[in-house]
């Protein structure tokens, strides 16, 4: 219900706002909450502040959820001409909706279950076809990122960092010197990239492809 009446009082029913699955987060703290209220002077401003809490959090999981969304259709639009196995065109699913690991060889053998020589092969047409882009040239193991946009995202950004809220990371930049930026990103990738193991134009590709690509159409 939390969810329905958020949805429908901004008139915003395209986007879930997912309340309900942020409570549970903190399902603890909301029945603490809730006793205190429950035995309090009738002043709910805790829960309240909390509540709104929750449904920030849920704000900005949505808006995630749909920035994931918008850079996955710019992805298929540019690659759905590029001839693929069913096998490759899963995994790249698999990464392409969130998950969190690094694009390697062994990755690809274990969650595809095929052996790591047919993994190098799928990987390694898939950099030959453009699809994929190794992350760091030359390394002993190497791990791959997936090219959403053939160009030099870097270009376009400046002024980029890496914060922390609450154990979320965020993406803050400046577009085209003008438009302030912020994309929430997996903690995953930002420690990889503040270690220096993945490119800023790779975590740039990931994140702010449909950014760029939807400038270009104005």
């Amino acid at each position: 219900m939390d969810d329905w009446l958020a949805s429908f009082q901004t008139c915003s029913w395209l986007v879930d706002y997912n309340v309900s699955s942020q409570i549970n987060k903190d399902k603890n703290h909301y029945y603490e909450i809730l006793e205190r209220m429950q035995h309090g002077d009738g002043d709910i401003t805790e829960w309240l502040v909390w509540y709104m809490q929750k449904l920030a959090e849920a704000l900005d999981e949505a808006d995630t959820i749909v920035t994931t969304i918008l850079n996955k259709s710019f992805f298929w639009q540019k690659a759905s001409s590029v001839p693929m196995t069913e096998r490759q065109t899963q995994m790249l699913n698999l990464f392409l909706d969130g998950y969190e690991a690094k694009i390697t060889s062994k990755t690809w053998s274990t969650l595809a279950k095929c052996s790591q020589d047919t993994a190098i092969r799928d990987i390694q047409d898939l950099v030959s076809k453009n699809i994929l882009i190794e992350d760091i040239p030359g390394a002993k193991r190497p791990s791959y990122s997936i090219v959403y946009d053939a160009e030099d995202l870097t270009q376009f950004f400046t002024e980029i960092s890496i914060t922390e809220e609450n154990g979320t990371s965020y993406l803050h930049a400046l577009y085209k010197g003008k438009k302030p930026i912020c994309e929430r990103i997996l903690k995953f990738d930002a420690d990889r990239y503040q270690q220096g193991d993945l490119p800023l134009a790779n975590l740039l590709s990931k994140y702010c492809s449909y950014i760029v690509a939807s400038n270009r159409d104005l």
